[in-house]
């Protein structure tokens, strides 16, 4: 780790020629300056009676706009891989200075986490790509390091946050059919340390769609769709969350929120997984979930799984010799309907037909099963 001891390099730019002051206390705390062609933001880490310590890293003007305009924390616009820290007497003449990469750089000199130039309602992503996400999820833990992570666990907490990501974004459907093949989720590049997963806006192969439905489709009402299920979760997540704050969740919240349960069970932190803290951040905002909270999640999850409940979908086969039928959920999950020959031969199902079930959920490996206890509702 750096120390003042750590041997110096030698600074042969000049005096600092301030830019622009961000923030000034008792002098400019922060500012920018460059030094020769390359811009670099400038945080004020100590002072002495006649010294000031600088960190300072390179930065450019789509970064700048983010942290003026309170969509970055100061520590996010400073994440760089190499730093440096110069000494200054009073009037900004370099005395000292040193080149200190990330990895040898002592936390406690970075800013605070989650705080920008100036007070915010909610907490500023310390990441760029998080800042221009649609939706990103961020895990930590001490076992997920930056410098290197077990390649079996970035692949569960991949294919985890994916099938989530399915979840809370289901593919529109058109005419009943799904648009699963047409739609995607555009990332950034993922960043270790805390692995963090920024999702673009969904991309939509419109030409693909168009084709297939040999009509012309509206992109902006898919969009929307999916602007709806953001919202949608956002809402419902922090319900859970409250809920969990105030103790262990009880069943028939359980049930009635059973959804937004079943889109975060697989990722949530636990006291018996190596997440300790996952954050879901979108249009400025952040939800933050820890094992203390994710241990009663976990618990009312598996309530909710056994409990009756009622499931939406559309029937995509009928099967008359056992008297079921099978249908899709919101997520694109198949279950199988068993109501008896009784109730069963009351209606004439087909294939296509929205309807409502009730009943008890039993959860299987490749399709789930409902055995409902009253009757159906048909909705179209």
């Amino acid at each position: 780790m750096w120390t003042p001891e750590a041997p110096t390099v030698e600074w042969t730019a000049g005096p600092l020629q301030i830019l622009e002051t961000l923030y000034y206390l008792d002098g400019p705390a922060i500012f920018t300056a460059k030094i020769g062609l390359t811009l670099f933001l400038f945080h004020k880490i100590d002072e002495t009676e006649d010294a000031n310590v600088f960190l300072l890293a390179d930065v450019d003007d789509e970064v700048l706009t983010l942290l003026k305009g309170l969509h970055i924390s100061l520590r996010g616009a400073l994440n760089r891989r190499q730093y440096w820290i110069v000494e200054t007497n009073r009037r900004l003449n370099v005395t000292r200075a040193w080149s200190v990469p990330r990895a040898e750089l002592p936390l406690d000199l970075l800013p605070e986490q989650g705080v920008g130039l100036a007070l915010t309602p909610s907490v500023l992503p310390d990441n760029v790509e998080q800042a221009k996400a649609f939706f990103s999820m961020v895990f930590r833990g001490e076992e997920l390091r930056e410098d290197v992570i077990l390649f079996s666990r970035f692949k569960y907490l991949v294919d985890s946050a994916y099938e989530s990501i399915r979840k809370i974004f289901p593919a529109p459907k058109i005419e009943d059919r799904s648009l699963t093949r047409e739609i995607d989720f555009p990332i950034f590049q993922p960043q270790l340390g805390s692995l963090i997963i920024a999702m673009q806006a969904p991309s939509f192969d419109e030409e693909s769609i168009n084709r297939r439905f040999e009509t012309t489709i509206d992109s902006k009402y898919l969009a929307q769709q999916f602007e709806e299920n953001r919202k949608e979760f956002f809402s419902s997540i922090h319900s859970v969350v409250r809920s969990a704050e105030a103790g262990d969740i009880n069943r028939d919240f359980a049930v009635e929120h059973f959804y937004t349960l079943d889109q975060v069970n697989n990722i949530i932190p636990t006291s018996e997984n190596y997440i300790d803290q996952v954050e879901f951040r979108a249009f400025g905002k952040s939800i933050t979930i820890d094992d203390r909270l994710g241990d009663r999640i976990r618990q009312a999850y598996r309530i909710a799984e056994s409990a009756d409940r009622s499931v939406t979908g559309v029937i995509v086969e009928v099967n008359a010799e056992s008297n079921t039928f099978v249908i899709k959920d919101y997520g694109q999950r198949q279950i199988t309907c068993d109501m008896g020959w009784k109730v069963f031969e009351r209606y004439e199902w087909a294939v296509g037909m929205k309807v409502q079930v009730r009943g008890q959920y039993i959860k299987r490996t490749r399709r789930d099963k409902i055995i409902v206890r009253t009757d159906p509702a048909i909705l179209s």
